[in-house]
């Protein structure tokens, strides 16, 4: 009982901080709003969220060392160094994956909408550039019709680490659902989709903090929290990525307010 006790009190201890990482992360995205009049967007050339805020979280010199005009952009060699760099605050230390496959990974997510196959993206971090769906461009707080204590900014996920892991891992449904009418066909399909012997991309979720893309550091709210994600059969951007975590009872959000809790 003793042992038991201990555990849940170490666990609570690290579900806190993981919501203290999620403060700074939003605090750090207000600052970026500042001095840009626009929250960072979820994926600039391919570039994520977070390497957008390193100014703000004390990260300046790394900042200046990425090369954002390589021809490859985050995957490019000119970057290599950069992807390996281990940023405690991107990480959850609930999850014991967080340092899996790689040093420059991440816990948390940026709210990318509901599903580009109804609105596009709708989210609060969305591209920069044309994506080939509506919601693209930056997002300033008078865009948030919901209003920002009411606006989910942040979330976490799983980090991928080899194992085909249900939560762990973005998986390809075997059918394809593209309509707006399909949308909860499809989150059905991924919630009850027998992943033995399936296609997943088991180090996808949370594969890089610099990389700005779906399921890696980016979900949307097609299932709900606590579900597997999906690719629609091969169409990553029309996916359900979900937020997950290994906290019991639910998941860390944070909304623009900075404020945030399970």
């Amino acid at each position: 009982m003793l042992l038991t006790g201990l555990g849940r009190t170490r666990e609570a201890s690290r579900r806190v901080q993981c919501q203290s990482h999620m403060r700074q992360i939003m605090l750090a995205c207000h600052a970026y709003h500042s001095v840009h009049q626009m929250f960072p967007p979820g994926n600039c050339y391919g570039f994520s969220l977070h390497s957008a805020i390193l100014p703000q979280i004390d990260q300046g010199p790394l900042f200046q060392q990425i090369d954002f005009g390589a021809n490859l952009g985050p995957d490019g060699p000119a970057n290599e160094h950069i992807r390996e760099q281990r940023i405690p605050l991107f990480l959850c230390p609930s999850d014991p994956a967080s340092s899996a496959g790689g040093a420059g990974r991440t816990n948390y997510s940026g709210n990318a909408g509901i599903g580009v196959q109804c609105d596009g993206y709708r989210g609060i971090f969305q591209p920069l550039q044309n994506s080939g769906f509506r919601g693209q461009g930056p997002v300033s707080e008078s865009q948030v019709v919901d209003g920002l204590s009411n606006t989910v900014a942040l979330s976490e996920l799983l980090i991928g680490d080899g194992s085909r892991h249900r939560l762990r891992t973005i998986w390809n449904v075997p059918d394809a659902y593209p309509a707006c009418s399909q949308l909860d066909q499809f989150a059905d399909a991924c919630s009850r989709l027998d992943v033995s012997g399936q296609v997943g991309d088991d180090w996808g979720r949370g594969r890089s903090w610099l990389r700005g893309d779906n399921g890696n550091n980016l979900h949307n709210h097609i299932s709900v929290p606590g579900e597997p994600s999906c690719n629609n059969r091969n169409w990553v951007p029309g996916g359900t990525f979900a937020v997950v975590s290994q906290h019991a009872g639910g998941v860390n959000v944070s909304r623009r307010t900075a404020r945030a809790g399970l």
